[in-house]
């Protein structure tokens, strides 16, 4: 048996002393610190899914709820006698029932139900799209949409409630930093093409470098009262579709020169 070991001490020195580096190396605490913060990270992750999947579900119910509501206040309005309607108070409650209307549209797109159908969806059609949801928004902030040609010629075969709602919350963010800008300067909101990528940019200050590594994370805001989900859930939708998105940080993508979002679409054509 001595023999035997005396004959094979010399092939596996080689290794043990390899695996003696190696362990001298390891650094356990630091280890052991690194799994527990990756531990703590992923239960973060998972409370923050959970806290998205209970908005959808609140979205669903409020939409539901709202919609009955809307229905039954429609109804009853058009009972008026039309001496009342011809009055500009009720024109203007009118004017008040189809904003909110616009508002619950707005919501629409993160409700878990409904049928989804992929179709082939155009640039024009999404410029159209947002520029008819937007369009009281544009007029009482004095401020202007507009699609290059390469944009509204652009074509993909995509769900429309995977698209939509990454052009409208992009917009609506723009519309919103509008409307914190000093008075007098350029309130422009541009959607185009910059090669195979598309661009949604707007003329207002951009956003600060040290918060873009966070910009898609979920419940980062920068907004006085926001809620930080609308670009998680833009990179999230657009993901599950082989698509990206992110902030524009070479000069060649900056179409305008406030913030300036890069989406990539996986089956684009152009032309």
């Amino acid at each position: 048996k001595d023999a035997k070991l005396t004959e094979l001490e010399p092939r596996w020195t080689s290794y043990i002393r390899t695996l003696e580096q190696l362990a001298e190396d390891i650094d356990v605490d630091e280890a052991l610190r690194y799994n527990n913060e990756q531990r703590v990270e992923l239960e973060q992750r998972v409370g923050q899914v959970y806290s998205l999947a209970q908005l959808g579900i609140v979205v669903e119910i409020i939409g539901h709820e709202l919609n009955e509501l809307d229905a039954e206040l429609r109804r009853h309005l058009g009972r008026l006698p039309k001496a009342v309607q011809a009055t500009e108070p009720f024109k203007s409650a009118m004017t008040t029932q189809r904003k909110l209307v616009d508002q619950l549209r707005f919501l629409a797109p993160m409700q878990l139900a409904g049928r989804r159908l992929r179709e082939e969806i155009t640039g024009a059609q999404l410029y159209e799209y947002v520029r008819t949801f937007f369009a009281g928004t544009l007029e009482a902030r004095k401020a202007s949409l507009s699609a290059t040609e390469e944009f509204q010629k652009l074509r993909i075969s995509e769900y429309r409630s995977r698209l939509q709602p990454v052009f409208l919350n992009l917009v609506n963010n723009s519309l919103y930093w509008i409307a914190q800008n000093k008075p007098g300067a350029a309130r422009e909101i541009r959607l185009a093409m910059v090669a195979d990528a598309i661009i949604v940019a707007d003329s207002v200050p951009g956003v600060d470098p040290d918060d873009v590594p966070r910009l898609f994370q979920l419940f980062f805001s920068r907004k006085t009262e926001g809620r930080g989900v609308g670009l998680y859930l833009c990179r999230m939708n657009l993901e599950m579709g082989g698509h990206s998105i992110a902030y524009a940080e070479e000069a060649r993508h900056r179409v305008l020169r406030g913030a300036n979002f890069v989406i990539r679409l996986s089956g684009i054509r152009t032309g």
